[in-house]
């Protein structure tokens, strides 16, 4: 094993373009984005009275 490498001295995979970053920003902020409408939604329906009317 002289001439080979060993597993730490090289990197795996590395993304020179920066598309994974890219796509990986944009899932975070759509998600981001999705958990602080459904905290909304959960806050408001806690300070909102809600009442059901029976018919019949």
């Amino acid at each position: 094993m002289s001439g080979a490498h060993s597993p730490s001295d090289t990197a795996v995979f590395v993304d020179h373009s920066g598309r994974r970053a890219r796509l990986l920003m944009v899932v975070g902020i759509v998600a981001g984005t999705l958990l602080i409408g459904c905290m909304a939604i959960l806050i408001g329906g806690a300070f909102t009275g809600t009442s059901i009317t029976a018919i019949g």
